[in-house]
């Protein structure tokens, strides 16, 4: 069964995801999130667009904040040391920070959301399949009780809510407690571009025929006939197709199908690359697709992705990761999980920023090694403000005033 049909398609027989707050107290796994997710092995462009944001999510760079102070003089401090920084740094037996948060990435663009079960018995982080996933609510709807996860062999595991951490891409409109995801959007593109690949390997194949017929008006002997199809076939079967055929004897061809060129192909495949990397928030210059694209719109593109996908992906999990992973350090200490923005363009204003604040006097040079984590330094610890400072160095010339004023 295609995207669509699970869409589409009926739903005799099937169990329904609930209202968010409805009468039924368990919200059951997306039925179409099994397709989605095989999209990424069966259309090239989901493949290209998921895996690229995915890999670049991974580069992501995480740190631990605490805020301290009140007022005006609140700030938040990189720490160091917390006994969460292992966990995170390698969640599994299985995986780096990176691995998690690239499988974070795919789940959250296939399935339309991503189950990780806390065990801090053991300090690790494991994944739990999407579709394999229920969550049962609480009596009234309001509320999550108990998360329940089917394994292959059908033996379920209950977790407490604040054993799991669950990212949503977006909320599933018929189903609050659920994500969905952003294929959905491109599922007829989707469709239509594998349909057009298959129709074109059995092109190859077999000419995806019989699109034309050779026929003739007097009666041919059976024998006649396979050599006829035999010869045709050697000649201008498959790739061969489109050689000129000389047909003899009063024998006619007749087409009964469109070939490529009235399928037009290339078309149909710009409108779904165009489709399946806009529903992924993926620019085809990420991809390496320059076409006419000039340099600096390559670059521009690579920026936009950076900052306005990657970026905002990233804060989605840090904010998962603080209340979610951290909640109750976040609430007794302040600490909270967050990562680096990786566009270019903001590092370079953050660092002018921090130039700035030192060169007017607004922070010590101390205090902007200590957020990127660097040592201090001696006499670190003084405001620098230009002025002052060029008030002492005329100081120190008073022969030089005097002779400006003679």
């Amino acid at each position: 069964m295609n995207l669509l049909q699970k869409i589409f398609g009926s739903s005799a027989g099937k169990k329904e995801a609930p209202l968010y707050g409805g009468a039924s107290s368990i919200s059951y796994s997306n039925p179409k999130t099994v397709e989605f997710r095989d999209a990424i092995n069966l259309n090239p462009w989901v493949h290209a667009g998921a895996t690229r944001k995915a890999q670049s999510v991974s580069k992501g760079v995480w740190r631990l904040y605490q805020y301290e102070g009140v007022g005006d003089d609140k700030k938040k401090v990189e720490i160091k040391g917390h006994r969460v920084e292992n966990m995170l740094m390698k969640p599994n037996d299985l995986m780096t920070h990176a691995e998690m948060l690239e499988q974070m990435s795919i789940d959250l663009d296939t399935a339309g959301e991503t189950f990780w079960n806390v065990r801090f018995s053991d300090a690790q982080i494991w994944h739990l399949d999407p579709e394999k996933m229920e969550i049962h609510k609480k009596e009234g709807g309001r509320g999550i009780k108990k998360y329940v996860f089917r394994n292959d062999e059908g033996v379920e595991s209950i977790f407490l809510p604040e054993e799991i951490i669950h990212i949503i891409y977006i909320r599933d409109p018929k189903d609050r407690l659920r994500g969905s995801s952003p294929l959905r959007a491109a599922a007829i593109s989707i469709d239509g571009d594998i349909y057009a690949d298959n129709w074109n390997k059995n092109f190859f194949k077999n000419a995806a025929r019989p699109d034309g017929i050779l026929y003739s008006e007097r009666h041919v002997e059976k024998s006649t006939r396979r050599e006829w199809m035999q010869e045709w076939k050697e000649k201008f079967f498959g790739a061969k197709r489109g050689s000129i055929g000389v047909l003899s004897g009063g024998v006619k061809y007749e087409q009964v199908g469109d070939g490529q060129k009235d399928m037009d192909f290339p078309a149909l495949g710009n409108s779904a690359q165009k489709k399946i990397l806009a529903v992924l928030g993926v620019p085809r210059e990420v991809l390496g697709d320059m076409g006419s694209a000039a340099t600096d719109t390559a670059e521009s593109s690579r920026i936009s992705f950076l900052s306005d996908t990657v970026f905002p992906r990233l804060q989605k999990i840090g904010e998962a990761f603080t209340w979610q992973l951290l909640f109750e350090n976040y609430k007794q200490d302040g600490i909270f999980l967050e990562y680096d923005d990786p566009t270019p363009q903001n590092r370079e204003l953050k660092i002018k920023e921090r130039e700035s604040n030192v060169k007017i006097g607004a922070r010590t040079p101390n205090e902007v090694r200590e957020e990127d984590g660097m040592d201090k330094v001696e006499n670190g610890d003084e405001l620098y403000i230009g002025l002052k400072k060029e008030d002492e160095k005329q100081q120190e010339d008073p022969e030089e005033k005097k002779e400006e004023k003679v």
